[in-house]
């Protein structure tokens, strides 16, 4: 974890307590589940998120939780807690990656095209490259990742040029299923401008999208205004011990 830059960031926006507090249950997660900064750059925490979730119906059934942190107290709540705290750190990682923003452009290539390709492996994808095996899939990809450039880009009100501005800033190709087709559909996302079928792909994406990404950006920006202080004992022992390294940073 950048601990730093995060606290640094942090306390753009909340008071030293609750900086201190979300320093300290990030610790927490990274304690019993690794480098937060090895989730991120494997798959943007997703699977660190979906270890942290536990909901209501969890909790009637008494489900064990997913995530391997000892808890002492609710487990609903406080797991919510430690989810928020990445949701954050998350964020403060996209905001400060340089290629979450730039992509280099791909010349002289078409930009949608049906292909023969059977399976992922026939694609020969690359680290720049990714693989959908229905639209679905494609299109939770893009809410997610036009909702995180929104909070980025807080500037751009128009939630269309932002998405357009993400798709186009692509790097690389996208490979994906469509209907009940057993081939991979093959688009270069940066050539959005040039080729007209790959616009009217990207308009009709948009358009069945859009409100999922209201409501993505609606659930983040509520996380981030309203942190929930639902902490364990430990979480207290962590927070006094790094407030006092904290004070201790920033009064040299």
């Amino acid at each position: 974890m950048q601990k730093e830059l995060f606290q640094e960031w942090l306390f753009k926006k909340y008071t030293n307590k609750t900086t201190v507090t979300i320093l300290s249950q990030c610790k927490r997660v990274e304690e019993f589940h690794g480098d937060l900064d090895k989730h991120f750059s494997k798959n943007n925490c997703e699977e660190l998120m979906y270890l942290l979730s536990y909901n209501t119906n969890d909790e009637s059934l008494k489900i064990k939780p997913r995530h391997k942190i000892p808890i002492n107290g609710n487990i609903k709540n406080v797991s919510a807690s430690y989810k928020k705290a990445i949701k954050l750190y998350r964020t403060f990682c996209l905001q400060n990656s340089k290629e979450f923003i730039n992509g280099n452009s791909v010349n002289n290539q078409k930009g949608f095209e049906n292909t023969n390709y059977k399976n992922k492996g026939e694609c020969s994808l690359r680290s720049i490259d990714y693989s959908f095996d229905n639209l679905d899939k494609l299109d939770e990809y893009f809410v997610w990742n036009v909702g995180q450039c929104a909070i980025v880009e807080p500037e751009t009100e128009n939630l269309f040029d932002i998405a357009l501005n993400y798709f186009k800033n692509l790097e690389g190709e996208w490979f994906f299923k469509k209907d009940n087709s057993s081939f991979f559909t093959r688009i270069i996302p940066s050539l959005v401008q040039k080729d007209s079928t790959l616009k009217r792909f990207f308009h009709e994406l948009f358009e069945r999208t859009e409100p999922l990404i209201e409501e993505y950006i609606q659930e983040i920006s509520s996380d981030e205004e309203d942190y929930d202080l639902t902490i364990t004992d430990d979480d207290i022992y962590l927070a006094m011990r790094d407030e006092d390294e904290t004070r201790k940073s920033i009064t040299g």
